[in-house]
């Protein structure tokens, strides 16, 4: 699968900067993908290194909108990656705070990383879709008696699922919604 995913971003990006940015992204997803849905965890050793690279990369994604107000287009990038971390932070850290059986930190700090790699307005995007995507298949999963109320359902699969999703066609739905 990561490799169909891998030559899907060789054909949107081609050879180039953008190309390695989103193979680390997406390796960075598929791991967050695999361990959430096989343990439940979304691990600190994996988010925080997330954390730090989506950060660093913001200063060259041209995926990223930066805030053209201010001088220089990496700067704005940087800003916008920063204030989709904030945002994402605070959007998972909501249903955390008020029904903390319902979710993990780990899912909290994803939201962060997530924003960091979308920026702000995208992170809303990726928020949005995981939670759409997440709760038509714990309907379904809930419809057919496969999992009942009490049971876990991986949240964090659905984030990073969506991040990937925002990180390629991300531009195109904000665009479509607006």
């Amino acid at each position: 699968m990561t490799g169909l995913l891998f030559a899907l971003l060789y054909w949107k990006f081609g050879l180039g900067l953008e190309l390695g940015i989103s193979l680390a992204y997406t390796s960075l997803l598929t791991l967050i993908f695999v361990i959430d849905l096989e343990n439940q965890l979304v691990l600190d050793k994996v988010i925080y290194p997330g954390m730090a690279l989506a950060l660093a990369f913001s200063f060259f994604w041209p995926g990223l909108e930066g805030i053209s107000a201010l001088p220089g287009e990496a700067l704005g990038r940087a800003i916008s990656s920063l204030a989709g971390g904030a945002i994402g932070l605070a959007a998972m850290a909501l249903p955390f705070i008020l029904y903390r059986r319902g979710m993990g930190m780990g899912d909290v700090k994803l939201g962060a990383l997530v924003g960091l790699m979308t920026g702000f307005p995208l992170v809303f995007v990726a928020i949005l879709l995981s939670w759409i995507v997440g709760g038509v298949v714990a309907a379904i999963l809930l419809a057919l008696k496969i999992k009942g109320l009490k049971d876990p359902i991986p949240s964090a699969t659905f984030l990073a699922s969506s991040a990937m999703v925002t990180l390629l066609w991300g531009q195109a739905i904000w665009q479509w919604y607006l």
